[in-house]
């Protein structure tokens, strides 16, 4: 009975208990992913942290702070707001795509010249070349 009377108050498992049950090995293989593209970032820039490393450092210190928030919250959670963030982001894409079409495209004829803009051509361009040149 004692056993019973521990347990009425607890909805789930302490923060604590949500850390420790963490798979800190894949939270190693993506700190391993990390440090060694932030590598190839340093080498990139001939040995100096500036300007790609840095930016990319911090970017994952950052990030990291959310990964493990996003790792203690329930599958249940996770699961009930899958519809919904799938829904604003259809909508997102959608919006995006509205946009994107309705956009003036470079190089598209403008109406108010009248037609497409003249091409290049081999009588318009100026190679500097006058060999054979007309007089």
């Amino acid at each position: 009975m004692a056993s019973m009377s521990s347990d009425l108050g607890r909805d789930g498992p302490s923060l604590m208990e949500k850390i420790r049950s963490i798979s800190w090995p894949l939270v190693l293989l993506i700190f391993i992913a990390a440090t060694c593209g932030i590598a190839v970032l340093y080498s990139a820039a001939n040995g100096s942290m500036q300007p790609w490393a840095t930016t990319q450092t911090t970017r994952f210190a950052i990030a990291l702070v959310p990964m493990i928030g996003a790792a203690v919250v329930a599958t249940r959670y996770w699961f009930r707001a899958a519809y919904l963030t799938y829904a604003i982001t259809l909508a997102l894409v959608v919006a995006v795509l509205a946009v994107w079409l309705g956009r003036p495209r470079l190089g598209a004829p403008d109406p108010a010249e009248g037609g497409p803009p003249e091409r290049a051509t081999p009588d318009l361009v100026d190679d500097g070349d006058h060999v054979g040149d007309r007089a």
